[in-house]
């Protein structure tokens, strides 16, 4: 079963990516920027080689108006 970890370039978020990677889940690592998303999987791969990871970019609207014209 694969697990998406949001803010996963950093802190608690990487962590969490790296412990579930350890875990043998595949995890996917959506970011702000494919560089952060890169250095991050860059990381885990480090800490557990053969991990099972996928990067991609995702970049939410942050302004209140914006996501309240979201649909669904």
């Amino acid at each position: 079963m694969g697990q998406i970890v949001t803010g996963a370039n950093s802190g608690i978020g990487w962590h969490t990516a790296l412990e579930l990677a350890r875990a043998g889940a595949e995890v996917a690592l959506p970011t702000r920027s494919a560089a952060k998303g890169e250095d991050a999987t860059a990381c885990i791969r480090r800490e557990v080689p053969g991990a099972r990871l996928v990067t991609s970019v995702l970049d939410l609207p942050t302004s209140p108006r914006c996501i309240c014209s979201l649909p669904g």
